[in-house]
């Protein structure tokens, strides 16, 4: 799942959502309002079924999935941005 710099704590629940579906929306929306949640973008893993806590304190403290790529025949800038584009999405 992939949060962006305009994403807003109501449009992060509705990517949770549709994406991890963690056991209780209810407990994690709870969460996000009473401990407070401040947006970090990034790339971030959910397994299904993930616990409720568990996905909240990824998102909350930014922990974020690491991202591999790597860069082979990079002759031209051209190449160096086909490469990275099309490894990032």
């Amino acid at each position: 799942m992939y949060i962006d710099d305009n994403d807003t704590p109501d449009s992060v629940i509705a990517k949770v959502h549709k994406k991890g579906n963690p056991s209780s929306m209810a407990s994690f929306k709870w969460l996000m309002k009473t401990f407070g949640y401040k947006v970090h973008t990034g790339r971030y893993a959910i397994a299904p079924g993930s616990g409720t806590f568990m996905l909240y304190h990824r998102l909350a403290t930014g922990h974020q999935t690491p991202l591999e790529f790597s860069l082979n025949n990079i002759r031209t800038k051209k190449d160096l941005a086909e490469s990275i584009s099309r490894q990032l999405m």
